[in-house]
C-alpha cells in the first residue's frame, strides 16, 4: 500500500499593479488563478499589504475573500478574473452586495495611526471544500489611508497529495 503525503506548490506571485495605492475602502482583484491542472485540495493565500507615512486608523485592517467560478469565465460577485479595481457592477447601489457572495478568507489587521509605513501580513488556507475550480482574490481596503506605492504582495500556494 502506497503512502499519501501532502506536497506544497512552490508559491507564485500574483500581479499586484492595481493593489499599489489603493484607497480606503476602495477594493483590488486579482487575475484568476486556475485549478483545473493543479487539482490542488486547499491553496494558501499570503497577502502582504504596506501603509504609508500618512497616519491610517488604528482600528485599520483589510478584508479579504475569494470570488469563485466553476467555468473559468463567471465569477461571484461579478468579478473578471482580471487583475485590477473591483466594483461590482451588478450591485452598484450597494457596493457591499458583490462581496456578500464571496467565501470571506479573513481580515489582515492593520493597526496605524502614526506616521511610519508599516507592512502586514497574513497567510489565509482555503479549506478542502471550498476550493473550486477557477478563483479570483479580492481585497478592499478599510485601513483609513491608502495602500504603499510598491511591496505589496499577493500568492498563491496549491496543497496536493502525492503516493509514494
Amino acid at each position: 500500500m502506497a503512502d499519501i503525503k501532502i506536497a506544497y506548490a512552490s508559491e507564485a506571485d500574483l500581479t499586484v499593479t492595481n493593489l499599489h495605492d489603493l484607497a480606503d475602502e476602495d477594493e483590488w482583484m486579482s487575475a484568476k488563478i486556475t485549478n483545473t491542472t493543479t487539482l490542488g485540495f486547499s491553496y494558501q493565500i499570503h497577502v502582504r499589504l504596506a501603509g504609508t507615512v500618512t497616519a491610517g486608523d488604528v482600528n485599520g485592517y483589510s478584508e479579504v475573500y475569494l470570488s469563485s467560478s466553476l467555468d473559468g469565465t463567471l465569477f461571484d460577485g461579478d468579478t473578471s478574473g482580471s487583475e485590477g479595481d473591483y466594483v461590482a457592477t451588478l450591485h452598484a447601489a450597494d457596493p457591499d452586495e458583490g462581496t456578500k457572495v464571496m467565501i470571506p478568507l479573513g481580515n489582515v489587521m492593520m493597526p496605524s495611526d502614526d506616521t511610519t509605513a508599516y507592512e502586514f501580513e497574513k497567510t489565509f488556507t482555503v479549506p478542502a471544500w471550498k476550493v473550486p475550480p477557477d478563483f479570483v482574490i479580492v481585497i478592499r481596503n478599510k485601513s483609513g489611508d491608502v495602500l504603499a506605492a510598491a511591496t505589496n504582495l499577493v500568492s498563491s500556494r496549491a496543497i496536493t497529495a502525492t503516493s509514494a
